[in-house]
């Protein structure tokens, strides 16, 4: 006999959705073997208890119980909802430890970058006067920014502030108003 309510079709759509994600996430390669070993036995688990609800014909239910009676459970449901609640603590800790990984690698980067931060610094500090802008940050020699900045900025000859360069190229603007035409002549 087939008796079917609205939580047998909750429980089917969920373990469908369960497995299709966990599918799609390790063929994608943003799950690892234990998360999707994990998702997948509770899509399994989830689909077989619900069809076994569904299907009273065939007396699944009497073995899962006879299962947990034998497990020291006074009952299949009860026997489930333990198993659930254990499932639950071991993902809280699971997804405990891999925030607490992720800290770490976190602060390792952080540090590092810090340190490359502090290095590069004092390496500007050993570069010339005449490579330095005005503001204290250090240029190529050329007069561009050599910090990662929008666009380039260019100091004029006579060593008045840098003008930006609007469409972000990475040829020096020449503001010294000289010849157009190329040649650096005086005249």
């Amino acid at each position: 006999m087939v008796e079917v309510v609205p939580i047998h079709v909750i429980g089917i759509a969920t373990s469908f959705v369960l497995l299709y994600q966990s599918f799609r996430l390790a063929r994608a390669g943003k799950e690892n073997v234990l998360e999707f070993l994990l998702w997948t036995s509770f899509g399994v688990g989830l689909l077989f208890y619900t069809l076994a609800r569904v299907f009273t014909n065939l007396d699944i239910v009497s073995h899962i119980d006879a299962f947990f009676l034998s497990l020291g459970f006074g009952t299949g449901e009860r026997g489930l909802l333990v198993l659930a609640i254990i499932s639950l603590y071991l993902l809280v800790l699971y997804t405990y430890t891999l925030t607490k990984t992720n800290h770490e690698q976190l602060t390792d980067v952080q540090q590092e970058l810090a340190l490359l931060r502090y290095e590069i610094e004092e390496l500007s500090d050993d570069l010339p006067d005449a490579d330095r802008r005005d503001d204290g940050r250090a240029t190529d020699g050329l007069g561009e920014r050599t910090d990662g900045g929008q666009g380039t900025l260019v100091h004029s000859p006579e060593g008045d502030d840098p003008a930006p360069d609007p469409e972000g190229s990475e040829r020096p603007i020449d503001v010294s108003g000289g010849n157009s035409d190329g040649d650096d002549r005086d005249e």
